[in-house]
């Protein structure tokens, strides 16, 4: 084996002309799967030679980047796209995935692994292409880096080779040149799916999915996982050391929001995030970490479908660490949130979940006295409504137990009425029945478009909307007479839209569309529908429908009852928009 030139600045001659010899890096060259199967135990010449051969030539190809003059870079990457085939081949083999939970695991490289699967990563040119076309790059660095903690053994210093995984992981999920959010503003972000869709690397995701066995869920079982061990270790090592978690959190925002979006993430993960934020929130030199945490849990919040993880997430008081982390900065991250909060506020467990923790929005909200008033008003109205649909008392007026919460809840199919046994839901049945499924009276609802919502929530969309245009009739008929001045004017056929889920709901007057005409009873008939936004997606419900005689009673009966005759309540934006 040739003699290996010492690192440093000042010996680039003598790496040169190592690297024109045409025996250098002899043990690279060779089959590491070709050996006989002795080699496997890491102690043969030939691979104790391939790795001091890897590890120099990791060490000068980092170094290559801080030295003056391109054509030394270039004859570093020539040499790397010589060795190749048999380089990929050799990481491979010496990879820790072979030998974790072996005798020879201590013998693993780990640290010059690492090295050089970030130079491998985070070099363009003729290397770009060539890691392009080998997946099994790919594969090698999500393992790592989602089950660092399985390979680190006590031979390394932990920060030295996991330092630059995460951020060849974020340099691996696109493909070079292309980026997703970092400088897309406007009408470019209108297509943003298509757009990460197009510039996502096409081995990433797969990668990432094969270090868990695809399985989604598991992928943020083991990111958490890894999240915990860093953070461990970062508290034992200077505050410089932090870079490496901010970068390992950052990746694990970009598959959350971008690359491995879920509806539904599992229960141990969001808690294990919630208490990571917990945990860490008073540590002056991991703030910055617990804000990338809690971005994390805001993107499972956000492409949530059942709300399920916000509602956890309440329920460990996730709130109250969020103000703490935010109390002295002016952050938006406190507008997300709130504007998320008012976003699930159709989904009763959310609801339920607020109500059971007090959480008070005053705090939660960046703007003036005024508006978080406004802002914590509007969901306490939303619990209360809650609490009135969904009553836990028996319906059965006849029931012999007192009227109270009953031992045993039987919610009725149509989520009008619950008992407290099969007996006093047979007895009332008579006066239920109007008022079930396929009755007249009760609030029911037809998805027309977007994703499906659960039968409970969509329940309670239909009695909020109900409601909602009994109290606001006048201001909807304001708003029909605004329609049909406005140029060009609503046509004789319309529908009225109350979107339910943003913070301040608003109702749109909307031509109806030929095909929309089914919804409606008789002709005159106007429909009510519904919308709701959420998986940065938009449902539409068909409610019910009302005539304008109707329409104008409910109105003359809330002058009736004091209200001004064109009372525009601040739930009701105007003027309408088509």
């Amino acid at each position: 084996m040739s003699t290996r030139p010492p690192h440093g600045s000042g010996n680039i001659a003598k790496i040169r002309q190592h690297l024109r010899k045409p025996n250098s890096f002899a043990y690279l060259r060779l089959d590491p799967f070709a050996l006989e199967t002795d080699h496997w135990e890491l102690r043969s010449s030939q691979v104790l030679g391939a790795i001091r051969d890897l590890d120099w030539l990791s060490h000068t190809s980092l170094e290559s980047g801080l030295k003056a003059g391109s054509d030394f870079t270039k004859e570093i990457q020539r040499c790397v796209c010589d060795l190749w085939p048999t380089l990929v081949l050799w990481l491979d083999f010496l990879h820790p995935m072979h030998h974790a939970g072996t005798s020879r695991h201590e013998r693993v490289p780990l640290q010059t692994i690492c090295r050089m699967l970030f130079y491998l990563s985070n070099t363009s040119g003729p290397i770009e292409e060539m890691r392009s076309r080998t997946p099994r790059l790919y594969d090698m660095l999500f393992l790592i880096w989602l089950r660092f903690d399985e390979y680190q053994t006590g031979a390394y210093i932990a920060f030295q080779p996991i330092s630059g995984i995460a951020r060849a992981v974020r340099q691996s999920m696109r493909i070079a040149g292309k980026g997703f959010a970092d400088d897309q503003k406007g009408e470019e972000l209108a297509n943003y799916p298509a757009m990460v869709a197009q510039n996502m690397s096409p081995h990433c995701l797969p990668a990432a999915l094969g270090a868990v066995r695809d399985r989604p869920r598991a992928f943020y079982r083991q990111a958490l996982r890894q999240t915990r061990h860093l953070i461990d270790m970062t508290q034992a090592m200077p505050p410089g050391f932090i870079r490496s978690v901010e970068e390992h959190v950052i990746a694990v925002v970009e598959f959350a929001s971008e690359l491995l979006p879920l509806e539904a993430h599992a229960k141990d993960v969001v808690v294990g995030f919630v208490d990571v934020v917990h945990s860490i929130r008073s540590i002056p030199n991991l703030r910055t970490v617990a804000i990338l945490v809690c971005s994390v849990l805001h993107t499972m919040w956000r492409t949530s479908t059942d709300g399920r993880p916000l509602v956890w997430s309440i329920r460990r008081d996730i709130m109250a660490s969020i103000l703490k982390l935010h109390m002295e900065e002016n952050s938006s991250q406190l507008v997300g949130l709130t504007r998320l909060v008012s976003l699930h506020s159709f989904q009763v467990n959310v609801l339920r979940a607020l109500n059971k923790k007090k959480v008070s929005l005053r705090n939660l909200f960046a703007g003036t006295p005024q508006e978080q008033d406004i802002l914590h008003d509007w969901m306490m109205d939303r619990i209360r409504n809650m609490k009135q649909f969904y009553r836990t008392t028996c319906a059965n007026n006849k029931c012999l137990l007192p009227r109270r919460h009953s031992s045993v809840e039987l919610r009725c199919p149509c989520f009008n009425a619950c008992y407290c046994s099969k007996e006093c839901q047979k007895a009332d049945w008579q006066s239920h029945k109007s008022y079930c499924v396929n009755g007249t009276k009760g609030p029911r609802y037809v998805t027309v478009e977007g994703p499906e919502i659960s039968p409970r929530d969509g329940h309670f969309v239909a009695a909020l909307t109900r409601r909602l245009m009994s109290d606001h009739a006048q201001t909807t008929l304001v708003a029909i007479q605004r329609a049909r001045k406005r140029d060009p004017p609503v046509g004789p056929d319309f529908q009225l839209l109350l979107d339910v889920a943003d913070t301040i709901p608003k109702i749109t007057v909307k031509s109806l569309d030929r095909a929309e005409h089914q919804w409606g009873g008789s002709s005159g008939d106007i429909p009510i529908c519904a919308s709701v936004t959420f998986t940065e997606s938009t449902t539409r419900l068909y409610i019910f429908s009302i005539t304008m005689a109707d329409l104008m009673n409910k109105a003359k009966q809330k002058v009736a009852l004091g209200y001004p005759q064109e009372g525009l309540d601040f739930l009701i934006h105007l003027p309408v928009t088509q």
